[in-house]
């Protein structure tokens, strides 16, 4: 059916802020109309007119000081009135207009279709999908930059790179990364080529970690001297932390099983007050069917901060569909089992080695999106 001509009347729902804009996108109306006690935050206002701008549809704020006034939004029986924001305010208007002939309708997030309350059926499970952007944008923040540069996914010989040092090093990732924070300590940008002392130069050359960095023509030590041979690592070199990230965004990209994914974020939380800018880094954001991931990866210890701290993301950044998510190279059931029933406390999804190595890390994290993933505890 189109609904292009016609105007939905909805409660702005400061909450849960995918509430204002699915149905209006996905069902193409003309305009939106916003109810609200109070004041409409500018910011929102100004990022929900714009994505709906965008989509050709009108918008409407319009605040009220008693619920009565909702009434007269609605006598007009072409205009459909939206349910999906789940507060008092909606509850009153949908009084109102179940003695009238309006289209009701609603968002049901568990079948991912917008359905007709009257007649309990789906108008449609064309549902529209918002960019990670969009989503940030509508929390109040922003993507500012990204602190490390994604893997160029079509540079096969630098994705083979990672991934071979990733799976040789897997079962002793903490020497790994503290390898890499040696290196760190002494590469400076725009050189490639560094002498080593003597002890330096042994310590590095005699430790394990060195033939897989050698043998994939990464580094090379010869007469106390350190060669960065693929400047295409320089980065990589200079962060201990990003080989987890990469790794992890090769896995997920590699599939197509994700809408999108952005690696190391920098997000600028209410870009509007200049005087006092909040940022934070999330190591990465995923998004199946509008379900935002947003992924921190720890190469080795899993505390109950780190997962305090995805949970605090997820809550300032996040909606009703959004899921937070601890990805880790510990293997969990032996150096920490009881962290899962922290993250089961606050919501979440934790995944470690194991499950990274896995050929299906890519379904896994769908499943994380519709709420169906449960870990399955396999250690002694």
């Amino acid at each position: 059916m189109d609904y292009s001509k016609r105007t939905i009347i909805k409660i702005f729902d400061e909450k849960n802020y995918l509430n204002n804009v699915l149905v209006p996108l996905s069902l193409k109306v003309d305009k939106v109309t916003f109810l609200y006690r109070g004041i409409v935050p500018e910011h929102s206002e100004q990022v929900i007119s714009m994505l709906l701008h965008k989509n050709q549809i009108m918008t409407e704020f319009v605040t009220i000081k008693e619920d009565s006034e909702a009434e007269r939004y609605v006598e007009d029986p072409d205009v459909i009135v939206d349910l999906s924001p789940r507060k008092y305010l909606t509850l009153y208007l949908f009084e109102i207009v179940l003695t009238k002939n309006n289209l009701i309708v609603y968002y049901d997030d568990e079948e991912d279709a917008i359905k007709d309350y009257r007649r309990h059926t789906v108008l449609t499970k064309s549902i529209y999908s918002l960019s990670i952007a969009d989503l940030i944008a509508l929390s109040g923040a922003r993507i500012d930059y990204n602190m490390h540069d994604a893997p160029d996914l079509n540079d096969n010989d630098y994705i083979a790179k990672i991934k071979r040092v990733i799976l040789k090093t897997h079962d002793c990732y903490p020497q790994f990364t503290n390898y890499i924070s040696r290196l760190i300590q002494i590469i400076k940008e725009g050189k490639y080529e560094y002498h080593l002392d003597q002890p330096d130069s042994d310590r590095l050359r005699n430790n394990g970690i060195y033939p897989v960095l050698a043998e994939n023509g990464i580094i090379t030590i010869h007469d106390d001297n350190l060669v960065i041979k693929d400047k295409r690592f320089v980065p990589l070199l200079k962060n201990a932390g990003a080989w987890l990230e990469s790794y992890l965004y090769i896995r997920l990209m590699e599939h197509n099983k994700l809408d999108e994914c952005i690696m190391s974020a920098v997000i600028e939380f209410m870009p509007s007050i200049k005087r006092y800018p909040i940022t934070c880094e999330i190591d990465l954001l995923a998004i199946k069917n509008n379900r935002l991931l947003l992924i921190s990866c720890k190469s080795n210890k899993v505390d109950a901060y780190a997962v305090n701290e995805i949970c605090l993301h997820n809550y300032v950044f996040g909606n009703d569909l959004s899921k937070a998510v601890i990805a880790t190279f510990e293997d969990l059931n032996t150096k920490n089992p009881p962290i899962y029933n922290k993250g089961r406390e606050l919501g979440v999804a934790i995944i470690d080695q194991p499950r990274i190595l896995s050929d299906d890390l890519d379904e896994t994290l769908v499943a994380i999106t519709n709420g169906k993933y449960e870990y399955e505890r396999t250690g002694k």
